[in-house]
């Protein structure tokens, strides 16, 4: 496609980014929900146990005035930014090209820095797209590399990461994670049950946030509504630019 592409420069390719904000938003609630073991206490509530009061799952934490490193800085992981930048996080961001610089409170880095920024940050945010080359970006070094206290979160691709090596380190302990992209899915409303998501057993964890691929996933009149509103605002400005 992109070399199509090239064939005609004139033609201008955009991208209909109303999941954006939704993903955005899930992330945000799985970094939360797993940075403070939400499911364990939860499930410990409805059985009358307040176990998670006097004894904190481990691992639970703080996050404000920590490091955040969010890889992938498009509009998802814009929207990831700002708001850990809000609960007063030190954002860190890597993009896909080498450039550093900042984008006022958000320090941007190059990808080359990131087992430096992965081995300090509190909350990992993975928010690129999948493809040949990010397929295992966050390979077993990386993951390797994650301090204790810290939560991975993923609402990329579960392609980006090494599947086995980040099952033994989350089993190991003293890490967290909340993972909304698996190895294997569910492909269709019909068969949605009986779906293995991994060949691990990260269900058994309770140091992992589960989530079946749902960010982009809300109610049909909000998606069409949404939709519309991106495609308007795409072709006012092409009219614009005409």
């Amino acid at each position: 496609m992109r070399d199509l592409l090239e064939q005609f420069p004139q033609v201008q390719l955009r991208t209909v980014h109303h999941s954006a904000g939704p993903t955005a938003e899930l992330a945000v609630a799985l970094v939360l929900a797993a940075a403070r073991a939400i499911v364990p206490a939860d499930q410990g509530m409805r059985t009358g146990d307040w176990t998670a009061r006097y004894v904190p799952p481990n691992p639970t934490m703080i996050l404000g005035e920590h490091p955040a490193l969010v890889i992938g800085y498009g509009e998802v992981g814009r929207r990831i930014a700002r708001a850990l930048n809000g609960l007063g996080m030190r954002v860190h961001v890597v993009r896909s090209t080498e450039q550093s610089g900042v984008d006022g409170d958000i320090r941007i880095h190059p990808r080359s820095e990131l087992p430096q920024l992965v081995s300090q940050a509190r909350v990992v945010a993975l928010a690129i797209p999948g493809s040949p080359a990010t397929d295992g970006l966050f390979g077993a070094g990386l993951i390797a590399q994650l301090p204790e206290p810290s939560v991975l979160v993923n609402v990329a691709r579960a392609t980006v990461v090494d599947e086995r090596a980040l099952y033994e380190r989350l089993r190991a302990g003293g890490v967290a994670a909340g993972l909304d992209v698996w190895w294997e899915e569910a492909r269709s409303a019909d068969a949605v049950t009986g779906v293995t998501a991994s060949t691990y057993p990260f269900h058994e964890l309770p140091n992992v946030v589960l989530s079946p691929h749902r960010g982009g996933a809300f109610s049909l009149r909000e998606v069409r509504d949404l939709r519309l509103e991106h495609v308007e605002a795409i072709l006012r400005e092409l009219a614009q630019a005409e």
